[in-house]
């Protein structure tokens, strides 16, 4: 079931391949500024909140970039779930076939489809 039946999926995918370019080309474009207009007095502007040439900024920008790629790598479902099963047992429970509505199953988009979706766990669809 689609949110907006009237909507097209193509324009859909064009509106947001359009929005896309334009934001990788926002940051390129900003990025590039920084580092061009001085990038130890920027990252000390945005990241340390000082007037001065220190590395400070850079030490906060290189720290939480590796914060958010240790969070990244460690956010995965596999991480998660092994991070659970310390602390007590991880069990899937049966889905009832009766009960099978979209919202309440997971599902997962069929390859090379955009109209159909499958019901995982549902065999009367």
């Amino acid at each position: 079931m689609r949110p907006l039946r009237g909507f097209p999926v193509a324009v859909a995918r064009r509106l947001h391949f359009a929005v896309m370019v334009f934001f990788v080309a926002f940051i390129v474009v900003h990025v590039t500024l920084a580092f061009a207009t001085g990038a130890i007095a920027n990252f000390n502007h945005m990241w340390a909140v000082r007037d001065d040439q220190s590395w400070w900024g850079f030490a906060i920008l290189a720290g939480s970039i590796v914060v958010i790629a240790a969070a990244w790598v460690g956010l995965r479902p596999d991480t998660l779930r092994w991070l659970a099963s310390l602390g007590r047992k991880i069990s899937r429970r049966p889905r009832d076939p009766a009960n099978c509505t979209p919202a309440k199953t997971a599902t997962r988009r069929i390859p090379h489809t955009t109209d159909r979706l499958r019901y995982e766990g549902c065999s009367h669809r």
